[in-house]
């Protein structure tokens, strides 16, 4: 009986962890869809507190996401960057969309998502279309 019951509780185990590479399955964080970009602090009622401005938007591709928890992970680091001023990551698209005030950030950027895990490349950019505060 002990050995059934340690059997079943493995095979449980195993199945939550491999989830996805986040293991989001035990977080709570496997969704459908990804979070939108957090608002900028002091961007709204006339504030005159001064937010980084984007100079350049990059689309990259990102493979091996499986879930939204996955996209939510890589769109947290990517937040976490200096010079990243916002980032959006669609796991059904494969892509994220990152807004750099410092065109120097973009490595650091793809080296963030490698890290995880996940293949990154450059689709395109674009000059940012934000204006300063």
């Amino acid at each position: 009986m002990k050995t059934t019951t340690l059997i079943g509780l493995l095979a449980l185990s195993s199945t939550l962890l491999t989830g996805c590479k986040e293991g989001c399955f035990l977080s709570g964080g496997c969704e459908e869809t990804t979070q939108a970009a957090a608002p900028v602090p002091g961007a709204e009622g006339g504030s005159a507190t001064t937010t980084a401005v984007a100079t350049k938007t990059v689309m990259m591709r990102v493979v091996g996401m499986s879930c939204g928890g996955c996209a939510n992970a890589v769109k947290n680091k990517v937040d976490g960057v200096s010079g990243v001023v916002s980032c959006d990551v669609s796991f059904e698209k494969g892509m994220a969309t990152v807004a750099l005030s410092d065109p120097k950030a973009e490595k650091n950027v793809e080296d963030v998502i490698r890290k995880l895990g996940y293949t990154v490349s450059v689709e395109g950019e674009s000059p940012a279309q934000n204006t300063a505060s």
